[in-house]
C-alpha cells in the first residue's frame, strides 16, 4: 500500500543507516602520477610478447591529461605476432572484485594518430589447494569496436577519453568473473605494427543516478499556480530512493502527488513535511525496481506574494541498490531548478515580455478548452472558456 506515513519513513532510514554498504563513484586503477610501476590497487606491471622479442618500451611522460605523468608505449612488431602490456590488480594470485563498477575508462592518445589496440581482461578460477588447478580467462574489446564510435579509426594525436562498458566483457563466449579480476591489458595486434600510444587516468567508473528538478528553469506570473517534477535517469536498477526537496517557504505548496512508474517497479512512495520548505521523499522499489527514466514526484505551488527569484534543490539524496539480500549504496548527483516569479500582462500568454502572434498561437492551440477561472494562461479574461474572447483581447495588445 502506498501511503503518507512518518513511520515508515524513519523504519527506512534506520535501514539505510545500519544495513547498507557504499561503492564509490570510481576505483582509480593506475594514474601513473608516481612515475614508478605498478599500479594504484598494489599489482605489477610490464612488457609482453612472446617469448619477450617484440615487447614495447615503457617511459612515464610528462606530457599527461592529468597529474605529472602518462605512460607511453613504443611497440613494433611483425605480421603474425602481438605485443603488449600487462598489469595486475594485487600481487601473486589475489584476485580483484570490480562488479560494482560499470565500464572502465582510460584517456588515450597516439604520436601519429590511427594507432589501434584492444583492451583486455584477465580473470582468475584460483585453486588454493592446487595451482595447477588455477583458470585464467581472458576477453578483449578493440577501440574501434567502442561503443561511442569515437574510435574508429584509431587514436587521434589529441588526449580522448576511452570507455568501455563492462558487460560488453561478458558477452559471450566469455567466462569472465568481474568479482574475481587479476589483469588489465593493452595488446598491439593488428595494423599499424609500429607506432607509440600514450595512456593515462585508468578507472572503473560507477554510472552515477541522476535525480533533477525539471524543468530546471521556469517564469512564473504572480498569483499562479506552478508545478514542478522530479525526474531520476538510474544509472543502473535502483531499489529505494530517498531525497529531500527544498524550497522558499514564502511560496505556499498546494499538492503533492506520485510519479509516473511502470507496474512492479515501486511499491511505496512517502513524502512528509520535514520543516519549513522541506519535503522528505522516500520510495520503495517493487519486485523490478527502476531501470529506466522516470518521473518520481510532482509538486505543485502556487505564486503568491512579491516577484523572486528562487532556487528549488535536491538534497541528502540515496540511492540504494538491493541484490541478493545485500543492500549498496549507489552514486547519485542532483541537478536543482530555478523559478522566477514575477509580474506579466495577462495578454502576454507565453510570458516572453512581447504581445505578438505566438501569443494568438498559444490561445488558438487551446481553443475550445474549459477548466476553472485562470486555469491556464491560454484564458486571457479569466472565465474558464478558451474562445474568441480571449484572441481578442490578444490581438488588441498587439495593434494597440
Amino acid at each position: 500500500m502506498r501511503c503518507r506515513a512518518a513511520l515508515s519513513v524513519i523504519a527506512a532510514m534506520v535501514v539505510l543507516a545500519f544495513g547498507t554498504q557504499f561503492v564509490a563513484a570510481e576505483l582509480v586503477y593506475d594514474d601513473f602520477n608516481d612515475g614508478n610501476l605498478g599500479t594504484n590497487t598494489g599489482g605489477g606491471c610490464g612488457a609482453m610478447s612472446p617469448g619477450g622479442l617484440y615487447d614495447p618500451i615503457m617511459r612515464f611522460e610528462t606530457d599527461a591529461h592529468e597529474g605529472p605523468y602518462s605512460l607511453s608505449l613504443t611497440y613494433n612488431f611483425p605480421q603474425g605476432q602481438w605485443c603488449g602490456y600487462w598489469s595486475a590488480f594485487k600481487a601473486g594470485q589475489t584476485a580483484y572484485d570490480v562488479s560494482p563498477y560499470d565500464c572502465i575508462e582510460m584517456w588515450v592518445k597516439g604520436e601519429n594518430g590511427g594507432e589501434k589496440f584492444k583492451v583486455e581482461l584477465s580473470g582468475v578460477d584460483f585453486n588454493p589447494e592446487n595451482y595447477l588447478e588455477t583458470q585464467y580467462h581472458k576477453m578483449a574489446i578493440r577501440i574501434v569496436d567502442s561503443p561511442d564510435g569515437a574510435f574508429q579509426l584509431g587514436l587521434s594525436t589529441q588526449w580522448k577519453k576511452l570507455s568501455l562498458p563492462l558487460s560488453a566483457f561478458m558477452a559471450s563466449p566469455s567466462q569472465i568473473d568481474l568479482s574475481r579480476l587479476k589483469q588489465v591489458n593493452i595488446v598491439f595486434d593488428e595494423y599499424p605494427r609500429s607506432g607509440k600510444i600514450y595512456i593515462d587516468a585508468i578507472k572503473f567508473v560507477t554510472y552515477s543516478s541522476i535525480l533533477s528538478v525539471v524543468p530546471s528553469a521556469q517564469n512564473v506570473s504572480t498569483d499562479e499556480n506552478f508545478t514542478i517534477s522530479v525526474e531520476i535517469v538510474p544509472g543502473r536498477r535502483v531499489d529505494f530512493i530517498q531525497f529531500d526537496l527544498h524550497y522558499d517557504p514564502s511560496i505556499p505548496l498546494v499538492l503533492v502527488s506520485e510519479g509516473d512508474y511502470e507496474n512492479g517497479e515501486i511499491s511505496s512512495f512517502l513524502w512528509e513535511n520535514r520543516a519549513p520548505g522541506y519535503i522528505r521523499f522516500t520510495i520503495t522499489g517493487g519486485a523490478h525496481g527502476i531501470s529506466a527514466r522516470r518521473t518520481l514526484a510532482v509538486v505543485k505551488f502556487r505564486a503568491l506574494g512579491e516577484p523572486l527569484t528562487t532556487s528549488i534543490s535536491l538534497e541528502n539524496c540515496t540511492v540504494v541498490q538491493i541484490s541478493d539480500g545485500e543492500e549498496t549504496r549507489m552514486p547519485v548527483e542532483a541537478e536543482n531548478g530555478e523559478v522566477v516569479i514575477r509580474y506579466y500582462e495577462r495578454w502576454d500568454v507565453n510570458k516572453d515580455d512581447n504581445v505578438d502572434i505566438l501569443d494568438l498561437a498559444f490561445v488558438a492551440v487551446n481553443w475550445g478548452k474549459s477548466g476553472i477561472p485562470r486555469w491556464t494562461r491560454a484564458d486571457v479574461n479569466g472565465d474558464g472558456q478558451i474562445d474568441i474572447c480571449d484572441l481578442v483581447l490578444v490581438a488588441q495588445k498587439i495593434s494597440g
